[in-house]
């Protein structure tokens, strides 16, 4: 069984109505329930946040590790050949 929009819109209206008229909350609970989920809602943005930013860190301290390993190894094979370790 599919619903059509007028058959959703009603459907969500009485939902809406019962809910109404079997709880009731006072108007101060209301607003706190609103304060909790913005810092909640904001909470969860700053954590998504510093998780980005953690992930960028160490991508490029990754990056940094594999360059600087490649410069070693360079400069390792470059002292050698200087030595004469290629001679023979």
């Amino acid at each position: 069984m599919t619903l059509d929009t007028n058959d959703k819109k009603e459907l969500a209206e009485e939902i809406a109505k019962h809910i109404s008229s079997t709880i009731t909350v006072s108007p101060e609970t209301h607003e706190n329930h609103h304060r909790w989920l913005e810092e909640e809602i904001d909470c969860a943005r700053r954590k998504r946040l510093r998780n980005e930013a953690i992930k960028k860190q160490v991508i490029g301290w990754g990056i940094i590790s594999i360059l600087s390993a490649i410069a070693i190894a360079v400069a390792d094979y470059a002292h050698y050949i200087i030595q004469g370790g290629g001679d023979q």
